[in-house]
């Protein structure tokens, strides 16, 4: 399907509550919500589980000082494949 809703944010702010509001003013339209793509700036542990135990889906950039981080590259090192040239790294990892 299309999108029904979208939020263009201002870049380089840390603003936590951004994905909080995004959630309820969604549930104000009684819209399911599917998939979530935002920013480390713009998600906390807390709100990863909260997404995680709602069946929401979400693809971020962990911040490296997050535990769930850490445990993920440890758990993952294998699969993480660096390319000559790239400064930062994608690992699409599924977490059950």
């Amino acid at each position: 399907g299309l999108p029904i809703y979208f939020e263009i944010i201002e870049g380089n702010i840390i603003e936590k509550s951004i994905t909080e509001r995004i959630i309820k003013n969604m549930e104000e339209y009684d819209c399911h919500i599917d998939y979530i793509l935002t920013d480390a700036g713009c998600i906390t542990p807390k709100m990863m589980n909260r997404l995680s135990s709602s069946g929401i889906d979400y693809m971020t950039r962990l911040s490296e000082n997050y535990e769930l981080h850490k445990k993920t590259v440890e758990e993952n090192i294998h699969k993480i494949v660096r390319h000559e040239g790239v400064r930062n790294m994608v690992v699409q990892i599924h977490l059950e």
